[in-house]
């Protein structure tokens, strides 16, 4: 039984690209391939495209009638590390006013002229409700993509598990 791959799984690998305008066959077929190299089952087109829609890369018509998304592209595999694969500016959770790092990796576009932000917006800002923790804004960050570090050997190095698998660099 195989499993549908889910594009929440390429949320590390999702960039944000302001000025571009991918056609969706061209971002459907990346997607395909990425799937392919991971031996994932790719979702069908209308499932792939409500996804984005959901995370508000909502559709636009360009030359004529076709469909394109704006500000996103799929990285390649070998993914610059330096990018954060979190969205810094997207909301924050209900749950304790804390953000999870695997909902908030799709870039959120601001305004309407899809500028990014570099710092969360007043809306997406959310008091730390008392249990006696720091919330992730305060945590240690990986000093190559910024990540917040959850285990002491992560924390020790200043470099996320996948960061040290990505370059190497010695636990």
């Amino acid at each position: 039984m195989s499993t549908r791959s889910n594009p929440a799984t390429l949320i590390a690998q999702l960039g944000p690209e302001v000025a571009l305008l991918a056609a969706f066959k061209d971002l459907y077929s990346d997607y395909k391939a990425w799937c392919e190299e991971q031996g994932e089952q790719p979702l069908g087109t209308r499932a792939f495209g409500n996804r984005l829609s959901e995370r508000g890369f909502n559709p636009t018509l360009i030359a004529g009638k076709t469909k394109a998304r704006a500000g996103i592209r799929l990285l390649s595999s070998t993914r610059d590390i330096s990018m954060p694969p979190y969205a810094p500016n997207a909301p924050k959770s209900d749950y304790n006013g804390e953000t999870y790092i695997d909902t908030t990796a799709l870039y959120a576009l601001e305004g309407a002229s899809g500028a990014l932000s570099g710092e969360p917006s007043a809306e997406h800002t959310s008091p730390n409700f008392g249990n006696g923790h720091d919330p992730p804004g305060d945590a240690a960050r990986c000093r190559l993509c910024g990540l917040a570090l959850l285990t002491e050997q992560s924390i020790a190095a200043g470099v996320c598990a996948r960061c040290r698998e990505a370059t190497g660099v010695a636990p």
